[in-house]
């Protein structure tokens, strides 16, 4: 029964995976045009399905793309690495794509990706936010920090910004990129809130 199970499960995930192409074009010059294959899952999950917030952040990187070149690129909580590789793709020096170091299916998917796009500026990272761990010490020096809807629970926010400004105190001069999709008017005001309140007290 647990082998039939196993084997109906790798069916499903099999049959729910593709690989989607992403093109991005520049309004300022009329024959800019970057393509990227990304492996990723049909059902929404964390970090196997590239959720609208990495592609308006690949867009931005797109319209930056002058300050991304010869630059070090982190990108945190790269899920499918779709801005990370655009970064890559538009001549940083380097770009590691984090995640989380239990998200091996998605950290594996991201190695696949960069082989399918044939970069050899990019690497993968498994990095829990809020750790101080070698995999942190490692990647600090960045110039520029990439993160698509990393503050999509509340309970992140503190450990994604401990990781940021730990990122930032190597590199005063490093840039935080960020997009954040909206889901809760509510939460927000509850966080933001809190968050006044906590500052208030100290």
């Amino acid at each position: 029964m647990i082998s039939y199970i196993l084997v109906y499960l790798i069916y499903i995930k099999m049959t729910e995976f593709h690989v989607k192409t992403y093109e991005f074009l520049d309004s300022r010059r009329s024959n800019f045009v970057l393509r990227l294959q990304i492996g990723e899952i049909l059902k929404a999950d964390y970090g196997l399905y590239t959720w609208p917030c990495a592609v308006v952040l690949a867009q931005f990187v797109i319209h930056g793309r002058d300050k991304i070149l010869n630059k070090s690129i982190v990108e945190l909580g790269a899920g499918t690495g779709l801005a990370g590789l655009v970064a890559a793709k538009c001549g940083a020096a380097l770009v590691t794509l984090t995640d989380h170091m239990d998200c091996q299916d998605g950290l594996l998917n991201l190695q696949n990706t960069i082989v399918r796009q044939g970069v050899s500026n990019a690497n993968v990272c498994g990095l829990n936010w809020g750790h101080f761990t070698s995999e942190l010490l490692n990647i600090r020096g960045a110039d520029i920090i990439l993160a698509a809807d990393c503050f999509y629970s509340s309970k992140d926010f503190e450990p994604v910004l401990v990781t940021v400004a730990n990122l930032i105190d190597a590199n005063k001069s490093a840039e935080f990129w960020c997009t954040y999709q909206i889901r809760s008017i509510c939460k927000l005001s509850l966080y933001n809130g809190e968050h006044l309140s906590r500052q208030k007290t100290i």
